[in-house]
């Protein structure tokens, strides 16, 4: 038995066996031929399907802000390239579809254009039309990402407030809080997080810092850092600890009086590294009167240590009973239909300064 049916195998016609004159009519009056079809086939189907979301959610939302938005992903008139083949509206429901099939993948989406009736007439498909492919969906995707990120989210509730009203001001509110981890590996030692804050720091002036404030950088060893061998005893991690340390103070020293001489931007970046520099050798060593370094206790150390140079927002979290999470401590403020507010704190903040950090 073959796979493919007769009817659509390569080169059946596309017009039926007819006397000519017939194919001509038919050809003429194809446009509204098909859309009569369109609505022989989906009127039973949204009469049955009545309680679907993508109905319901058809008869009360425009996406006309979201439209307009997105407007610029078009070449502009004028430019060279072929008309659109989609329009703005038919992406932008197609994005909804992604989100109502959990945030699906973008050949996953194609099929579903490309297979399910009721998504295509959401979708605004004909029913004869061929869906965008799943690079076209990628690239709306991606502008949708670049130009417009928050433009859904906003559109959303803008909808949900007309439609459900909910004053946040006279709405009982209930707030909780949960640990989340960061994507990162905590730093093994104290040396070893230096080291690497050095280095994202020496990186980021390298590629950023104006030609005339380039000399301000020492002369660093950059494979040092980023390698400097394993340490097999005791003594040899403390002559690392004491390089690491004295490496730090070299370039903190060197590029201090110059953030003034930055661009808001970069001295923001710049501070930050330099401050997370300080605030390790705070938490984390103590010196003696003769300069030797030495780490400090465990009970001595810093509440809120940094343990990674990839993030330096994330500190420890721990509960009871559970190990300690690097990450932050998310907070979030919901009423009976949604979050009201978000908050990403910090993960050794205490659990008592959650409502003060959402209100």
């Amino acid at each position: 038995m073959p796979i493919v049916p007769p009817a659509l195998r390569a080169g059946t016609r596309d017009l039926p066996d007819v006397p000519p004159l017939v194919q001509y009519l038919i050809g003429v009056f194809l446009a509204p031929i098909l859309a009569w079809l369109s609505s022989l086939v989906y009127r039973p189907l949204l009469r049955r399907c009545a309680d679907h979301p993508l109905v319901l959610l058809a008869q009360w939302y425009d996406p006309a802000a979201l439209v307009a938005a997105c407007a610029a992903f078009h070449h502009a008139p004028g430019t060279p390239g072929c008309p659109p083949t989609f329009t703005i509206e038919q992406f932008v429901r197609a994005e909804i579809v992604r989100a109502w099939a959990d945030t699906c993948s973008d050949p996953a989406l194609e099929e579903l254009l490309t297979t399910n009736l009721l998504v295509r007439w959401f979708v605004l498909l004909p029913l004869a039309a061929s869906p965008p492919d799943h690079s076209t969906l990628a690239n709306f995707h991606a502008f949708l990402t670049a130009h417009a990120p928050d433009a859904f989210f906003r559109d959303v509730l803008t909808f949900l407030e007309q439609l459900d009203p909910e004053p946040p001001d006279a709405t009982p509110q209930i707030v909780d809080t949960f640990a989340m981890a960061s994507p990162v590996a905590a730093t093994s030692s104290v040396a070893q997080l230096l080291r690497h804050l050095t280095l994202r720091l020496a990186r980021l002036w390298l590629a950023h810092a104006p030609p005339t404030l380039q000399h301000a950088l020492p002369p660093l060893d950059l494979g040092a850092l980023t390698d400097p061998g394993f340490a097999r005893t005791a003594v040899a991690r403390q002559q690392q600890l004491q390089a690491a340390v004295a490496v730090t103070e070299w370039v903190v020293a060197e590029l201090t009086p110059h953030l003034p001489g930055l661009d808001p931007s970069l001295r923001a970046a710049v501070a930050a590294y330099l401050d997370a520099l300080a605030k390790v050798q705070a938490d984390e060593l103590t010196t003696d009167a003769t300069g030797y370094v030495l780490e400090r206790l465990a009970q001595d150390r810093g509440e809120r240590r940094l343990a990674s140079a990839v993030d330096i927002e994330a500190t420890f979290r721990k509960h009871d009973g559970s190990p300690a999470v690097l990450g932050t401590n998310a907070v979030i403020s919901t009423t009976a239909t949604r979050i009201r507010a978000a908050v990403a704190l910090t993960g050794s903040t205490s659990d008592s300064a959650a409502p003060v950090a959402v209100l």
